[in-house]
């Protein structure tokens, strides 16, 4: 699977020990692998932009992948909640 693009590392300015954001440019089934946690415990996708298309994130380990069927190549912010 593809990498999505990371546009912002907005955990370098939320010194939240238990969570991650990052903004990412997204296409469907693009995953995004945690620089902070050895374990994703929870996360949250959402659309950066005016789309009423289906958005997910499903995790394992390390990784969170990004599903959205109805766009390509679309802003997004992710969070991130786990342990190291």
């Amino acid at each position: 699977m593809a990498a999505a693009t990371i546009l912002t590392k907005v955990y370098e300015f939320v010194h939240s020990p238990n969570m991650e954001v990052v903004q990412l440019t997204v296409s469907n089934a693009e995953t995004y692998k945690s620089v902070k946690f050895k374990t994703i415990l929870a996360a949250v996708v959402t659309n950066n932009e005016d789309n009423d298309g289906y958005v997910n994130v499903i995790f394992s380990g390390q990784t969170a992948t990004i599903y959205s069927t109805a766009f390509a190549d679309t802003n997004m912010t992710l969070i991130l909640f786990g342990r190291k």
